[in-house]
């Protein structure tokens, strides 16, 4: 075996490993006198080693490609794609403002219940304080247009203008227009001071004082109590809350416009005037115009 026959085999293995190196992209190094440079083979775009991109991939990665995503799709050289991309992103954007309107409806829903709760809970409070303090003993109602009596005792007792009036003139003799017993107060029963039978007669014998004070907070309160309850007015058609179960039955109508309002605004507005006519005119009214009254009250 002669040496050329002994490198054959050598050269072979050589020729066969740079061969692969070229197949693999292994860099192979390359003499240049004294210096060893390495080249790298690059892969071509087509090569089936290549690696896919992750679809886990992080969400910088992630919106790098939606930026490119859509870079590409907003290219003026595809105008379709452009209104596609555009179309669906105000959908996106629709969507996103429906959610927002729906959760400030639901709040705005929530908000306007507890207001709802709030004003009937005032409305009954306040219809419970007039109930309690404020109704006139002879007729069970609020008082209208609040009067007490002139009693000697200085019994304090209050009610309406138009039912004390009646309860004094249903003591009154028809006939003679003249009170022959006394009138005492329906409560406490303390007497009256006496009216005399001919004028004319002072004015502290008018059996008759205002209480201006209750007249004040009735006043008052049955505004207050209109105005919550026209207020809640818009909540019938909800669901009837814990708040709603203890409501009274007469409640509603004290609303503006209900009827017992209506009757309360009447007989304040009658007591007032007949109680005023009767004190101008008190020291000069005979008999016979305490007889006309009697019967204009009906007693």
């Amino acid at each position: 075996m002669t040496r050329s026959d002994k490198k054959q085999p050598v050269l072979h293995r050589r020729r066969s490993l740079r061969l692969s190196n070229l197949q693999h992209g292994i860099k192979e190094p390359v003499k240049l006198g004294s210096f060893t440079v390495h080249r790298k083979k690059h892969k071509a775009l087509g090569d089936a080693n290549a690696v896919a991109p992750n679809s886990s991939c992080s969400p910088t990665i992630a919106m790098h490609t939606r930026r490119m995503t859509r870079a590409t799709l907003s290219d003026p050289d595809n105008p379709e794609q452009a209104l596609t991309w555009r179309e669906h992103d105000l959908a996106l954007k629709a969507q996103e403002l429906e959610q927002r309107l729906a959760a400030v409806s639901k709040k705005e829903e929530e908000t306007s219940a507890l207001l709802q709760q709030a004003k009937e809970r005032e409305a009954r409070d306040i219809f419970q304080q007039l109930e309690e303090h404020f109704t006139c003993s002879l007729c069970y109602d609020i008082m209208a247009s609040p009067f007490s009596l002139n009693a000697a005792g200085q019994c304090g007792h209050t009610f309406c203008a138009m039912c004390v009036l009646k309860w004094s003139f249903s003591r009154l003799h028809r006939l003679c227009g003249c009170w022959h017993e006394s009138v005492d107060c329906p409560i406490c029963r303390s007497l009256v001071v006496m009216t005399p039978e001919k004028p004319p007669r002072l004015d502290f014998t008018f059996p008759f004082v205002p209480n201006r004070t209750a007249s004040a907070i009735c006043d008052s309160w049955v505004e207050k109590l209109a105005c919550a309850l026209s207020e809640t007015k818009k909540g019938r058609g909800h669901k009837k809350s814990r708040a709603r179960v203890d409501t009274p039955s007469d409640l509603p109508h004290w609303r503006e416009g209900g009827a017992a309002r209506k009757e309360w605004l009447r007989k304040r507005s009658e007591g007032k005037a007949l109680m005023s006519s009767l004190y101008s005119n008190w020291s000069r009214l005979t008999p016979e115009n305490f007889a006309a009254m009697k019967d204009d009250l009906g007693v």
